[in-house]
């Protein structure tokens, strides 16, 4: 064989081992990171435990308003056009933005309910804080901070 065709040959199977490298890289990238994962909190000061999907979905959809101790919560949303109410929606409730979008129409022309408030920061997020009604968020992980209580965290 010549020379040639034995570095083509050997050119062409690294090609592939690299390719295949490349692919088990992207794949491991493409994996959220932990400090990519969504949290949903209350403020420390709120007295309450760890909530269920379910629970948490039931509040955000105007369905329950309440707490597992008896406490009214308010959520409030991040801004509906930031990748972190798309991700909250689509990864933690199971529902497209525009599947939302419809569901909050459908309340409010029934009077079935009134769609959180947005806030564009968690600061903005907890002026709405009251002891009578504490504000449920979702943040990213990244972004938790000492005064928070996690009552879901989407990583684990």
């Amino acid at each position: 064989m010549s020379s040639f065709k034995l570095i083509h040959r050997n050119l062409r199977g690294s090609a592939v081992v690299v390719g295949l490298l490349g692919l088990a890289g992207g794949a491991a990238q493409a994996q959220p990171s932990d400090n990519h994962s969504i949290v949903v909190v209350v403020r420390r000061s709120a007295d309450t435990t760890q909530l269920s999907v379910e629970q948490v979905t039931r509040i955000f959809l105007g369905q329950n308003d309440t707490l597992p101790n008896g406490a009214f919560v308010t959520p409030v949303d991040a801004p509906e056009s930031s990748a972190l109410y798309q991700d909250f929606y689509t990864k933690v409730i199971g529902r497209t933005p525009a599947q939302i979008k419809a569901h909050r129409a459908r309340q409010s022309f029934t009077g079935g309910g009134v769609p959180p408030r947005q806030a564009a920061t968690l600061a903005q997020a907890f002026k709405q804080d009251s002891k009578e009604s504490p504000v449920i968020f979702y943040i990213r992980k990244r972004d938790l901070e000492d005064q928070l209580h996690v009552v879901l965290d989407t990583g684990k």
